[in-house]
C-alpha cells in the first residue's frame, strides 16, 4: 500500500517503507544513517536504506544536516513537507540552526530508544518507530514538562510500559536535572496525564558524560526525597556505561526508595 502525498504541482505516492522512514525523521527529530538503517533495515545491506532517503530527498521530504556540529556522518531530518506529509506538524521540530551539544543529545535519546527496538525483536515484544515520540509538552502546576521523549513499550502478552525519558550527557547540572524531577512529581499530583495516559509513565533518567556512577547515586538519593513527598511517583535512573554495556532492559537500574538493581520493566 501506498500513501496519497499532495503537492502544489502533483501528487506522489510514497511507499510504505519510504513513509515509515519519513514518519521516524518527522517523530524523532533527527536520525544518524547508522540509526536508520537498524531500526527499519535490521541485517540488511546499506544499499536499501540510501535508496530510500534519495527518493524522499527527489521529493522534498527529506534532508541530511550539515555543518560541523555534525562531523562528517550525516544526521537525517524531515523537512517541512515531509512533516506535514505525515501529520507530524504539532510534534517539536528541527530547529534551523542546531548545536553540537543539541545533536549530540538528540541523537543520543533516538539511540536508547533504537536499542529498546532491537531488544524487543530479541523478546518478541513489540517496540517500533512509532512507539516513541521526542519532546511533547505537558503542562504542569508552574510550567511545562517536556521529556525527552515518550515511550510505551508492548510485551508479548500484551502488558504495556509507559515511560518518560530523560538523558542527561553529562552537560546538565545535577540541580538542573532534580529541577525536573520536581515537575515530574507536579505533573504526577494532577489529573492532567489522564488525558493522554492510562497509567502515569515512570521516569527513565540516564547519565551519561563523565563521573556517572558518582552523580548516580546522589540523584537516587534526590529522587528518594521527591518520591517521599510523592509516592505513586515511579523514578528509576542508570549509567549510560552499563546501558551500553548490558542493554537497555538489564538489571542496571536503580530505582527511588529501592535497594540494588532491578530491570527497565516491571
Amino acid at each position: 500500500m501506498g500513501r496519497w502525498i499532495p503537492s502544489s504541482a502533483d501528487g506522489l505516492i510514497l511507499l510504505d517503507r519510504d513513509e515509515a522512514v519519513l514518519e521516524s525523521l518527522a517523530l524523532h527529530l533527527m536520525l544518524s544513517f547508522d540509526q536508520i538503517r537498524r531500526l527499519h533495515f535490521s541485517n540488511r545491506s546499506e544499499r536499501p536504506a540510501r535508496r530510500v532517503l534519495g527518493r524522499l530527498v527527489v521529493a522534498g521530504l527529506a534532508c541530511a544536516l550539515t555543518g560541523t556540529a555534525v562531523g562528517r556522518r550525516k544526521i537525517w531530518c524531515a523537512t517541512p513537507r515531509g512533516r506535514a506529509a505525515v501529520g507530524a506538524q504539532r510534534s517539536a521540530a528541527v530547529p534551523h540552526v542546531a548545536g553540537r551539544s543539541r545533536v549530540a543529545h538528540t541523537l543520543a535519546v533516538n539511540e536508547f530508544c533504537i536499542a529498546l527496538a532491537e531488544a524487543a525483536r530479541t523478546r518478541g515484544d513489540r517496540f517500533t518507530h512509532l512507539h516513541w515520540r521526542n519532546e511533547i509538552e505537558h503542562r504542569a502546576p508552574g510550567g511545562l514538562v517536556i521529556p525527552d521523549a515518550v515511550a510505551t513499550y508492548e510485551l508479548a502478552d500484551g502488558a504495556q510500559a509507559f515511560r518518560f525519558l530523560e538523558l542527561d550527557t553529562g552537560t546538565m547540572p545535577l540541580p538542573r536535572v532534580q529541577e525536573k524531577l520536581l515537575r515530574y512529581a507536579a505533573l504526577r499530583r494532577t489529573d492532567g496525564w489522564r488525558r493522554d495516559y492510562l497509567a502515569f509513565p515512570k521516569v527513565a533518567v540516564i547519565l551519561g558524560g563523565r563521573y556517572q556512577a558518582q552523580r548516580l547515586g546522589r540523584l537516587l538519593r534526590a529522587a528518594s526525597v521527591i518520591k517521599a513527598g510523592t509516592p505513586r511517583l515511579e523514578v528509576l535512573l542508570a549509567c549510560a556505561d552499563d546501558v551500553d554495556r548490558e542493554g537497555p532492559l538489564a538489571s542496571v537500574w536503580g530505582w527511588a526508595g529501592e535497594e540494588g538493581r532491578r530491570g527497565f520493566l516491571r
